[in-house]
């Protein structure tokens, strides 16, 4: 409670980047033409059956992206690519929302919202984390930079480990997800009726 109390902050502006992207989702879709939705709408039943057949495979990606982030996060101008990678999740989120409600009506909305409870929650929780780990690493460095204390060099370790660990975390519940997620999907479509 008292690191949460210690980024207030950082928590209110990573939490208001998430919800001004998942409302740009929404407006994305409701944005797009009426043959799009059409198209999205024909092909409701293939969308179905890959979520059912499909296993959520976001392993490589999420690695891949957050080792370029953590290295990014070595310098400030670039750490906005962290903020980008949380709107680009908050944006998808939003879409799919919009989609799936569109699809399906109530029954859609219900379950794309527990779906990305399920599968999305704990990732963006960990993403923030990540990304106050990020901001932190960034102003040592530069602190470090400026008036070279030898003493923030291991607080920028410090750091470093506890983001590589929240990326071995993030992986460890990619690989728990990939191997469940048709199981789990098929239990939320019962569970909404679909």
């Amino acid at each position: 409670m008292k690191y949460i109390r210690r980024n207030r902050n950082s928590i209110i502006f990573f939490s208001i980047v998430l919800v001004i992207s998942i409302i740009s989702g929404i407006l994305l879709g409701k944005l797009q033409s009426d043959s799009f939705k059409n198209i999205f709408l024909d092909n409701v039943s293939i969308l179905k059956n890959s979520l059912l057949n499909n296993k959520a495979n976001n392993i490589l990606s999420h690695i891949i992206i957050l080792s370029i982030l953590l290295i990014t996060n070595s310098f400030i101008l670039t750490y906005i690519l962290s903020i980008i990678y949380l709107f680009y999740n908050g944006l998808s989120i939003g879409l799919s929302i919009y989609l799936l409600t569109i699809s399906f009506g109530i029954k859609g909305l219900l379950f794309s919202i527990i779906y990305n409870i399920v599968f999305k929650l704990l990732f963006i929780i960990l993403l923030c984390f990540f990304l106050l780990k990020g901001f932190l690493i960034s102003k040592q460095i530069i602190y470090y930079f400026f008036y070279n204390k030898l003493s923030l060099k291991k607080y920028i370790k410090k750091n470093y480990l506890v983001s590589l660990s929240i990326i071995t975390f993030i992986f460890i519940i990619d690989i728990i997800y990939h191997f469940n997620s048709s199981n789990i999907v098929n239990h939320l479509l019962s569970i909404c009726g679909l």
